[in-house]
Formats: structure tokens, sequence, C-alpha cells
């Protein structure tokens, strides 16, 4: 996901949604921005537009006043003039409402996205005088438009305008949203490389450090580390004990073994010197069976938390430095 949101590239989440937006990309349409104006000849319509529009990532911006004095003066009293647009049931007794409200839009510049919704349509309403309109709109401001209509009758007026038309009001403005959201994507400036402090390892060809290697490396370049120190006889062993105080944990550093408590290479809650001698010897012994180079034995303090984290990173020849956390 970061690979590809660093080359400016969408990840659809399901095939739906990658053929969803494919018209909207395909009028070569890309939104500045994600304001959209949402427009309606229903109340419920206008309400589910704004929720759609938030759940999509899109915003609603107030029009200008001299915009919103033109649509309050265009259409009734009783009718939203603000942004989502309620053109009401009026547009039934006058089918200019719609196509006269149209033009003060485009002239408002209010946003690059605009959505309607027809879902009352049919019998009193103009809509092939409503689509051929919108195309016009559509042409003229070269902004990115959906449309959403339930009758298939009236839809298909739409579609041979060459709108883009959607069954569903969500389909259509998550449509809007991801067209909005992937053009400002692939608009962000990649990030400026960063010179990095170099990390420089043991020479060597082996594929790990031990863990004795590595903590020294960690400790080296400033991250912290639990209290540990490396012995080679029983001896220090118990004074690492008394060093390190409470109780204390025991593990062979090889290189060659990563994973050691599966070779039998790792002691917990180690308090007493009697303990640590005898937990020493084992562990010594298991190295000299394994017949591997070894840096001896690491007595550490043994530290309780409530979470563990593992951290890892490497470099892909496609993807270039990947970090694991």
């Amino acid at each position: 996901d970061a690979f590809l949101e660093q080359q400016g590239i969408w990840r659809a989440p399901d095939m739906r949604a990658l053929c969803n937006a494919a018209e909207l990309y395909l009028k070569g349409w890309r939104p500045r921005t994600r304001r959209l104006v949402a427009i309606s000849n229903s109340g419920a319509s206008c309400v589910m537009a704004a929720d759609l529009a938030e759940a999509n990532g899109l915003t609603l911006p107030r029009f200008e006043p001299a915009t919103a004095e033109k649509l309050k003066t265009a259409l009734p009293d009783f009718a939203a003039s603000a942004n989502p647009i309620d053109l009401t049931a009026a547009l039934l007794t006058n089918n200019r409402l719609f196509s006269d409200m149209l033009p003060i839009l485009a002239a408002g510049d209010a946003a690059d996205l605009h959505f309607i919704s027809l879902p009352i349509a049919g019998k009193g309403y103009d809509t092939p005088t409503f689509a051929r309109d919108t195309a016009a709109f559509m042409r003229e401001t070269g902004k990115a438009i959906a449309v959403a209509q339930p009758q298939e009758k009236i839809a298909a007026e739409f579609r041979a305008e060459g709108i883009p038309t959607f069954t569903h009001d969500s389909d259509a403005i998550a449509a809007l949203g991801q067209l909005a959201a992937h053009c400002e994507l692939m608009r962000r400036p990649l990030p400026a490389p960063r010179a990095l402090p170099s990390v420089m390892l043991p020479e060597g060809k082996d594929q790990f450090l031990s863990e004795w290697q590595s903590m020294r490396l960690l400790e080296k370049h400033g991250l912290p580390i639990v209290p540990q120190r490396l012995c080679r006889s029983a001896e220090e062993v118990a004074a690492a004990l008394n060093a390190l105080g409470g109780r204390m944990v025991l593990k062979g550093s090889a290189a060659a073994i990563p994973h050691k408590s599966e070779y039998g290479l790792v002691r917990l809650g180690i308090t007493g010197p009697t303990g640590a001698r005898s937990a020493y010897d084992e562990i010594a012994g298991r190295l000299i069976e394994l017949k591997v180079a070894h840096d001896g034995v690491i007595a550490a303090a043994m530290v309780s938390a409530r979470r563990e984290l593992v951290v890892g990173a490497r470099y892909g020849a496609h993807f270039g430095p990947l970090v694991m956390l």
C-alpha cells in the first residue's frame, strides 16, 4: 500500500470499485479539489448525499455570496439554495428550475465535482431537457459530474448525452470520491530524499549477526538495550548475577543459530549462583555439541513488559527499503 501510494497508484479494494469509476477516468477529468455540489429534487436524497460525501472524503462548500443570491432568486422560497441544493417537488410544476440553476453554478465555480440525484422523475418532468442541459453544463465547465437515476428509461436519456449515470447514489458519489482522491494522490510530490547516517555492519559473509553483535550495534547507534554481560565461564556468570541483580536470563550467542530456544540455548528466571552456574554449564555444553562458532553466553537482566514488538528491515529489489513492524 505504501509503495503504491508513493507512486501515485490507487489500489482498488475489489472489482466493483475498480470498474465503478472507469467512465469518469475515461472522460479525462482531473479534479483539483474534493469539493462537491449535490443537487436533487428530494430532500432525503440531499441529506443522504451529504452523508455519502463525508464517507467518501468529499466536502460540501458554501457558495460565494453572489452565487448564493442568484440561486435564492432562481429557486422558490421554500427550496434549499445552500449546498446540497434541494429543488423540491416544485420542479414538477416548473421544469425550468433545473436548467436555470446550472448556469449559475457554472459561473460561480463552486466545486470540481457535481452530483445530481433524481429519484423522483417521470410523467410531468422534462427529463430529456434535464439531460441535454446537464450535458451542456458538463461540456462548458469541464467539471466531473455523476447522475444517480434508478429508473432505467430515464437513466438512458442521460447516458445518451454521454453523462456518467449510476443506479445508486452511493455508487455515483463513491466514483467521484475515488477520482478526486486519486487525482490528489497523483499530484502529491514524492518526498525529497533525506541524508541518513550510515550504519556499518561487521565485515563477513554470514547471513546473521550473533545476538551479542546485534546488541552492540544497536547500543552504538543510541538504542537502549537490556543490561547484559558476555560470559565465558561459570564464575563470570555468577559475577553477572550479582551485578545485574534480581532475575536473570542466560542465552547462547552464535550467529549460526538466530533462534535459540529450540536448540536448548535459553534459560529463564535464574535467581541464585548455583542455578546460574548450572545453567551456564548446560548452555556451554550445548554450544560445544552443536559445533558452531560462538561468542559465549549472554547474561541479561530478565525484563517483563506488557507489549512485545518485533522490528525488521530489508532492501527489496523492486520496492527498495522495506520496514516490518
